[in-house]
């Protein structure tokens, strides 16, 4: 039950952190250190929450605890790295981007931090001014937020729900009306059949829709043997712009 427990607190903290919500990630794990100790994700998320928020004495705290406790952890090695730059440690920053390449060699915030301390031409132990340019380059990624994925999803499912619904909808509304009278069948147009003329003229100008509701209105009628009510429903057809295989 306690490890359940500190797992969810685990993945509470992961969510606020790709939500860039560093204050919330901070004072959610502060109290539980003693949990944790021995967990190098937890002080590499505590320990770069705390970069994001400008404590750079917490953050190498974390940082290198996280370090000590799994060596392979990319990104508490990229974050510390800004912390000594940030202190004019350079050739520590240095050896910190280094180890990162070693183990990602694709790592953009060790090649950017390298190429950057490469040109700098201020002495050790000089600190170096974070410009918001190099947080963006050099900080370690939060990654996506999981919040406008799920909004996403839930979007897109509520678009294919309500297309299907309406797919089956119109299904229904244009299916052939079951006509039990002789020769009803004849009433009951297929909806492969084109219910507009191309061109010409017309007393009576009808959309698709409109003659759909005629022809079922037509069949309804006739079925209940209302013919005066069928020879309204097929003159207005007859009189429209309808094809020339419907008004057939």
């Amino acid at each position: 039950m306690l490890r359940k427990k500190h797992d969810q607190g685990l993945s509470q903290a992961r969510a606020l952190y790709r939500e860039k919500n560093f204050t919330q990630v901070i004072t959610l794990l502060s109290p539980q250190i003693f949990l944790y100790r021995t967990n190098a994700e937890f002080y590499s998320i505590l320990g770069s929450s705390c970069l994001y928020t400008n404590d750079f004495g917490g953050a190498h705290t974390y940082l290198s605890r996280a370090i000590d406790l799994d060596p392979q952890e990319i990104r508490a090695k990229t974050g510390l790295a800004v912390v000594q730059l940030k202190r004019g440690k350079y050739t520590e920053a240095l050896q910190l981007w280094l180890d990162v390449l070693s183990v990602d060699p694709n790592n953009s915030q060790a090649a950017y931090g390298l190429n950057y301390v490469r040109n700098i031409q201020e002495p050790e132990n000089v600190p170096v001014e974070l410009s918001s340019r190099l947080k963006k380059e050099l900080y370690p990624p939060t990654g996506f937020p999981l919040k406008p994925i799920k909004m996403l999803s839930i979007v897109m499912a509520t678009i294919l729900i309500l297309g299907a619904f309406m797919y089956f909808l119109y299904q229904w509304v244009t299916a052939p009306e079951n006509i039990t009278r002789e020769g009803g069948e004849l009433l009951l147009i297929g909806s492969d059949i084109p219910r507009l003329a191309p061109g010409g003229m017309a007393q009576v100008i009808l959309t698709t829709s409109q003659i759909n509701e005629l022809l079922r209105s037509s069949a309804r009628a006739f079925d209940g043997f209302q013919d005066n009510r069928v020879r309204y429903y097929t003159n207005q057809i007859l009189l429209s712009n309808a094809s020339e295989d419907i008004k057939a």
